[in-house]
């Protein structure tokens, strides 16, 4: 199924309207004058709700208007930096989001500018949080200031500083050079400031001209660093001298900062005070240098010692309940492990007294949706295992709100084969027409045996198709091979091969209905593509508390590293994590949460948690990948044990 060509929908467009609706379809010359009335028609009930009450709210704005109209609501129009995001949807809409035939290069919207690459930008231009949520180091800000310092060293070099600033209160140490200046006829004195004499008359006219003293306090606010407005004019030294504050009134310097914001030179800080932006920026950047410098890595060791009590796996440190369930799940999301393993030893291990009813409640209450996210590529029928319910098949448990991007993320566009014949291919048209059914209906709706339907509805799992309202279909179909099983060692093999295979009437009960995994379409790009890393960088930062290159060989998300990492760039410049070089034996660039790293500096001084033995696929048996040594297969069966940040195998 392709896309529809644009210009066959907009023919059909037409013509639905033209049939619907006739009166806004006619020739508005012959219309009769007045409102176009709007038929009694389903069709166009229905468009008129969803365009006006869905997406908006007519009513809402009616109201609003009726207030401006009367004054009681105050419009103010201000610049902003940047476009709204409520204008991205047009400014990176595809071509045949228009109705007009006008080219691409011809439309305003290509015109303006979406930065990208910073994430949401605030009113302050800044990337948001940054300049909020990050203090200012008064260390670091001494240091800049020092380096923005005006220096003086000729009277060609005064005489360029004065052109800059339009007004300069004298200065000692310069007194030499203004009087070679004056000399030569290149520097005259206005109200008792320097001027350079191409700019007699901005200075002259200052008091009026607007230009003028946001030049005046543009250069003035580029060496003061952090100030506030009143500090600015102060007839005293500004930052680190020699340079003294500006000649102007604070009532006109104010109206002049407040120019310098609107063209994105000045920002505002959460303390009153106000910097050129190219000092802040050089400043958040110093301070997060530091902060790196300041990071002392630890070892392999200490690192999986952590991991222990990130994902709360330590006995004293696990969740309670059913809440703590889904905050299990908010850590492993995104990561697949077999379908036996989830119950039997993965989520008992952070959960105390781990109850499988508490799973069921939140998949039905829909908080939690299961699925194959990997999808299986290889459509083999002679592939063994393809059918038969097998606790190996690797599942991933989700918050369902997160499946989409979850699947965007590990399929980027690619979507799993559909099956060509059997059980499994008439299950899954049934489930396309008829929509999500219980398992007792697609035995009668698919004209399967229940067996059949086992089979198939488990080769649609294995291939990343199908899943179930509750974790117990996973339980029921992996009961049915297991009680198969047993069958087949009680009874006789040439007896066993002649009876037929039937699931046990009943084992459906509480699983819910099952539905179709909707695979999305198209390979993100651009801003989605940014958006979408962004999300895969907050979600390792959730399991691994310290992410680099290394931990991702697990992982099943396929979104290149490059942009992840652009992304925790992105997050680190708005102070949400921090970079910088956390465990010894990872390479490349590492990124931390805040949580994360303070409870690395308690590994470092010695801290360390009890011995747990875990499963071998679980999460944190990185033997043979991060940690140096033979590789524990992630397979069932097998056992690790991590005692003081040292992972071996149980059975050795």
């Amino acid at each position: 199924r392709g896309r529809r060509p644009i210009h066959l929908q907009r023919m059909e467009a037409d013509d639905l309207m033209a049939a619907t609706w006739p009166s806004l379809a006619a020739c508005q010359e012959n219309a009769p004058a007045g409102p176009i009335p709007v038929p009694d028609h389903p069709l166009v009930r229905q468009t008129v709700d969803d365009v006006l009450f869905e997406p908006l709210d007519a009513d809402g704005l009616e109201v609003l208007l009726a207030r401006v109209a009367s004054g009681e609501v105050e419009v103010v129009t201000v610049d902003s930096p940047e476009p709204s995001v409520l204008a991205h949807g047009i400014l990176n809409g595809a071509p045949w989001t228009f109705l007009d035939d006008a080219p691409l290069e011809e439309r305003r919207s290509r015109a303006v500018e979406v930065r990208r690459g910073l994430g949401p930008i605030g009113p302050d231009g800044l990337p948001a949080g940054t300049s909020a949520s990050d203090p200012l180091d008064e260390a670091v800000v001494a240091d800049v200031v020092a380096t923005a310092a005006p220096r003086v060293r000729s009277a060609d070099e005064l005489h360029e500083l004065l052109d800059e600033l339009v007004l300069v209160r004298p200065v000692e140490p310069w007194q030499r050079l203004a009087n070679e200046l004056a000399l030569a006829g290149r520097l005259v004195v206005v109200d008792g400031a320097w001027v350079a004499t191409e700019r007699r008359d901005a200075a002259e006219s200052i008091s009026l001209d607007d230009s003028a003293a946001a030049d005046c306090l543009r250069g003035h606010l580029q060496h003061a660093g952090p100030i506030t407005v009143e500090d600015l004019v102060a007839d005293r030294v500004l930052g680190a001298g020699p340079l003294r504050g500006a000649p102007l009134s604070v009532l006109r310097a104010r109206t002049a900062v407040a120019a310098l914001e609107a063209q994105g030179y000045a920002i505002a800080l959460p303390d009153g005070r106000w910097c050129a932006r190219h000092l802040l920026v050089r400043c958040h950047g110093l301070a997060r240098q530091r902060r790196r410098h300041h990071v002392e890595p630890v070892g392999l060791s200490d690192y999986v010692d952590f991991l222990c009590e990130w994902q709360r796996v330590e006995p004293s440190s696990r969740f309670e309940g059913r809440a703590g369930v889904l905050s299990a799940i908010d850590q492993l999301q995104g990561i697949e492990l077999a379908a036996g393993d989830w119950e039997a030893h993965v989520l008992p291990a952070r959960v105390s007294s781990y109850d499988p009813a508490w799973l069921d409640e939140l998949c039905l209450a829909g908080e939690v949706a299961w699925a194959r996210l990997t999808p299986r590529l290889s459509d083999d029928p002679e592939r063994r295992g393809s059918t038969t319910p097998s606790a190996a098949t690797p599942l991933s448990l989700v918050r369902r709100g997160d499946l989409e991007w979850l699947l965007r993320a590990v399929r980027l566009g690619d979507a799993p084969p559909r099956p060509s014949h059997g059980a499994s291919s008439d299950l899954l048209e049934t489930l396309e027409q008829r929509g999500a059914q219980f398992r007792s209906e697609l035995a009668s709706s698919s004209g399967r045996l229940p067996v059949e339907v086992d089979e198939g509805l488990w080769d649609l799992v294995a291939r990343g198709i199908a899943t179930a309202d509750a974790f117990s279909a996973v339980r029921s179909l992996l009961d049915v091979r297991a009680r198969f099983r047993a069958r087949q060692r009680r009874l006789p093999t040439a007896r066993l091969a002649r009876a037929p295979r039937r699931a046990m009437a009943g084992s459906g009960v509480g699983e819910g209905r099952w539905s179709v995994v909707t695979s999305p379409e198209g390979a993100p790009e651009g801003v989605e593509l940014e958006e979408l890393a962004e999300r895969v960088a907050i979600q390792l930062l959730m399991r691994w508390g310290v992410i680099a290159y290394e931990l991702t060989s697990r992982e099943s998300v396929r979104v290149p590293w490059r942009h992840v990492v652009w992304a925790l760039r992105r997050l680190e410049a708005r102070g949400e994590v921090v970079g910088g070089r956390f465990v010894l034996g990872l390479s490349g660039e590492q990124y931390a949460t805040p949580d994360a790293a303070s409870m690395l500096v308690e590994r470092r001084e010695g801290r360390r948690g009890r011995s747990v033995t875990l499963s071998g696929s679980d999460p944190i048996n990185l033997t043979g990948t991060v940690l140096p040594g033979p590789r524990v297969p992630a397979v069932r069966h097998r056992r690790v044990t991590v005692e003081a940040g040292d992972v071996s195998d149980a059975a050795s």
